[in-house]
């Protein structure tokens, strides 16, 4: 609420509402929001891309993170497992991540830019859960304007995620996938996915590196 009604951040956003408090950041441009989102957007796929890739081959006994990766395997075991679940039990995972990042954003005070950009990843967070399970479902039933976006390529479409499925080791990109042109030969030809302790710490670098 403090970004909302203080700092700017719903004029950054939507282009309208309250002004920042006199000592903040002139309001961002429009090409400025923009490069923003378009940042946030390619930074997230590769966000979830490490994640993926770590939960898939984490060790199930690891304390906390074992439970989340014992989830992602069992969705390889399972995949319309992850369909039929309630969506607010998908939506509950987020949270955790979510919850992290809140913590070190209450210790780390970010510019307005990052503000705006930490902002479009939680949306792209919560945005993942209905991106993954929904390329578990036919185009056919899903809405026109969901399907558009997948032909534009903006979100993951059914036939890219099956292809991971089938092969464990490549696509690990769950927003749109645009990420896999630089992990799958990074996974192919210099680190192995199943080596989960450098992917891990990826995955942590690249949550708390816009900090």
């Amino acid at each position: 609420l403090d970004w909302l009604c203080k700092r700017g951040l719903c004029r950054d956003l939507l282009g309208v509402g309250p002004a920042a408090v006199e000592g903040v950041q002139a309001d961002l441009s429009c090409w400025e929001r923009v490069r923003i989102f378009l940042a946030a957007y390619l930074y997230y796929d590769f966000i979830s891309a490490a994640t993926h890739i770590t939960f898939d081959f984490m060790p199930r006994y690891f304390p906390f993170f074992g439970a989340l990766a014992s989830g992602f395997q069992f969705h390889h075991v399972q995949p319309r497992a992850w369909v039929e679940q309630h969506i607010a039990v998908m939506i509950s995972h987020a949270f955790v991540v979510l919850g992290l990042n809140s913590a070190v954003l209450y210790v780390v005070k970010p510019c307005r830019c990052m503000r705006l950009f930490w902002t479009l990843l939680y949306g792209f967070t919560l945005l993942l859960v209905f991106t993954h399970r929904w390329a578990h479902i036919r185009t056919e039933e899903l809405p026109l304007w969901w399907t558009t976006l997948q032909d534009l390529g903006v979100l993951m479409t059914n036939e890219r995620h099956m292809h991971h499925h089938h092969e464990l080791t490549q696509q690990f990109g769950q927003l749109s996938g645009i990420s896999d042109f630089i992990v799958d030969p990074m996974c192919r030809y210099i680190v192995a996915p199943n080596r989960f302790e450098f992917w891990t710490s990826v995955m942590l670098l690249m949550y708390v590196a816009p900090a």
